[in-house]
């Protein structure tokens, strides 16, 4: 699925990497969580997961598209959970004289 990141700051941003983790929605684990009150702490496990490739520059202000697929994820009445984590990224800003 295509789909935009932005960078709002006045920074510059680099090595950016978004992963995509898909689960099930939480209310269908509520007799795990009963069962274990420490799964809650280590989450669901993920039906499928994928990442982008790192974004090399995003300027402030700017935006860059990106697609991403995540693999054994079907589309069904219950719905699914997406959990996004932005990795690795760098912030830097021009110091002007």
């Amino acid at each position: 699925m295509p789909g935009y990141v932005g960078n709002p700051t006045l920074l510059s941003l680099s090595d950016l990497t978004i992963k995509f983790s898909a689960t099930q929605p939480l209310y269908k684990y509520r007799n795990e969580f009963r069962k274990n009150k420490f799964s809650f702490w280590f989450g669901p496990e993920p039906i499928g997961e994928a990442q982008t490739i790192p974004i090399a520059n995003l300027a402030p202000g700017d935006k860059q598209q990106f697609e991403i697929t995540i693999p054994n994820v079907k589309q069904t009445s219950d719905g699914i959970r997406i959990e996004v984590k932005f990795t690795g990224e760098r912030y830097s800003y021009l110091i002007s004289k």
